[in-house]
């Protein structure tokens, strides 16, 4: 298993020593960036949560005013809007 953590880390880009232990700061160099992509990804999240929700108001208002005839096509063109 230290020969896979090993392996692991030095194809993550984390220097190694001979013995496998990993060069305290390039792990923590490792661990800034890890957290930064980590960062990138809720913060993605959060702007995907913001058109999810911006798309159920949307829904609930068109659900509310009753579907016209051609309800289908204003409705994906109220959607095309918002997520534009």
């Amino acid at each position: 298993m230290r020969v896979f953590q090993q392996y692991d880390m030095q194809t993550q880009g984390v220097q190694t020593s001979p013995d496998g232990s990993p060069n305290t700061r390039a792990l923590g160099r490792h661990l800034i960036l890890l957290e930064n992509r980590f960062n990138e990804l809720a913060n993605d999240v959060n702007l995907m949560q913001d058109k999810l929700t911006k798309i159920l108001i949307t829904l609930d208002k068109l659900a509310n005013k009753g579907a016209p005839a051609n309800g289908p096509v204003n409705s994906a063109e109220a959607l095309r809007r918002l997520l534009g």
